[in-house]
């Protein structure tokens, strides 16, 4: 998988963005040279041809007004050209905060919060935010939750930079060296996690030259490359929502026939149980965790549809009183791993969960969030522990 991100417009370089294995391209919303900028067409051609795109909103790198009103114009354009090209309502749009020649320092961040919260007034809740910065910037507005994504620039030696790198808390991480020559296109390529926004559009243009893919074409790459956190969790309208949420249809299939399962056998005991939280966003656990909810700033396994907490079922209402045993016992049963033991009961475990049940182990989750692994409808997370 590469990834690129480009000023130029790629309708015509399809062919060369393949050759290279491009996967996805991070293209421009801008006023400034709005020949730069991304177009309905490309967005298309691009999409068409198997290309997904994500995209940043840059006018400049020098010397950008850092005030509410510079944050609300620049995020009403934004708004204006995503809605116009059909970006999907819930998809990240990034803001480049450069700061050049330097990068912005700790005495910059209380105007980038200004400038921000100008951007969030005019984008509202119809796509997620995003910041191309330094590491100062990135950790400070994702902690914050000003932001649920961030795309870390490749100047190592700004603010921070080094650290949040290591920290592996960005979505994007733009290497060096840049602006490397394909074929007369400037790209610069970057490192990603499993979600950084991209995203194709509707409507989507064969190229010229280059046939839409049939049906067999995208059955075929959905086998390959697929999976349900991708495909169906990344293009729900509440991906980035800061509610909780109970829907099942947000489980992975197979975890959610499990789920159901174990309360239909805890029913059929006598325990009647209800789900209380399926999947959860960045932005929730962002929230939770400034309430002091949780811990854990980064969310888990509740974020790739893998996870389930279910509570019992008082009159129509949750509870967390009593006991939770027989949820340990049925979970085991139907192969889901207990937040009460974490599927090895002999071991201590300084964090338990008893309301909590998952389709993957503890050892598993480091590759599931960096996004080289996501379990098929065959995995046993029990097997995996043997």
């Amino acid at each position: 998988m590469t990834v690129i991100d480009t000023n130029s417009n790629c309708s015509d370089k399809v062919e060369v963005l393949r050759a290279k294995g491009v996967t996805a391209v991070g293209r421009y919303y801008r006023v400034v040279h709005p020949e730069w900028a991304l177009t309905k067409t490309e967005a298309q051609k691009l999409s068409s041809a198997g290309i997904k795109l994500f995209t940043v909103y840059e006018d400049t790198g020098h010397n950008l007004t850092l005030t509410a009103a510079q944050g609300k114009s620049d995020g009403q354009n934004a708004l204006d050209q995503a809605m116009a090209i059909g970006q999907p309502t819930g998809t990240p749009i990034y803001f480049a905060l450069e700061g050049l020649p330097n990068g912005y320092v700790e005495s910059d961040l209380a105007a980038i919060r200004k400038y921000f919260n100008g951007v969030q007034q005019a984008i509202g809740s119809k796509y997620a935010l995003g910041v191309y910065s330094n590491g100062l910037v990135c950790e400070t507005l994702l902690d914050e939750g000003i932001c649920s994504y961030t795309w870390l620039s490749a100047s190592k030696a700004f603010a921070g930079t080094r650290d949040f790198y290591r920290s592996g808390r960005w979505n994007l991480s733009q290497m060096t060296p840049l602006d490397q020559d394909w074929d007369k296109l400037s790209v610069d390529i970057n490192e990603v996690k499993t979600d950084f926004g991209a995203f194709a559009v509707t409507g989507a243009v064969a190229a010229a030259g280059v046939l839409a893919p049939t049906v067999a074409d995208m059955a075929a790459a959905a086998a390959s490359s697929g999976n349900f956190y991708n495909d169906v969790i990344m293009a729900d309208p509440r991906f980035n929502s800061p509610k909780r949420i109970a829907d099942p249809e947000l489980l992975e299939p197979t975890t959610r026939d499990l789920v159901q399962a174990v309360i239909a056998d805890a029913a059929t005991n006598g325990l009647k149980l209800m789900i209380f939280e399926t999947y959860r966003s960045q932005a929730r656990q962002v929230a939770l965790f400034n309430q002091g909810a949780t811990k854990l700033k980064q969310v888990g396994v509740h974020h790739f549809g893998l996870a389930c907490d279910i509570v019992k079922d008082i009159n129509g209402q949750p509870s967390w009183k009593g006991d939770f045993s027989m949820l340990g016992a049925l979970a085991k049963h139907h192969k889901l791993i207990w937040g009460g033991d974490w599927g090895t009961p002999g071991s201590v475990h300084t964090f338990v969960d008893t309301d909590h049940v998952q389709r993957v182990t503890l050892g598993r989750q480091a590759r599931l969030f960096d996004g080289d692994w996501y379990p098929d409808a065959n995995y046993d997370p029990y097997a995996d522990l043997n």
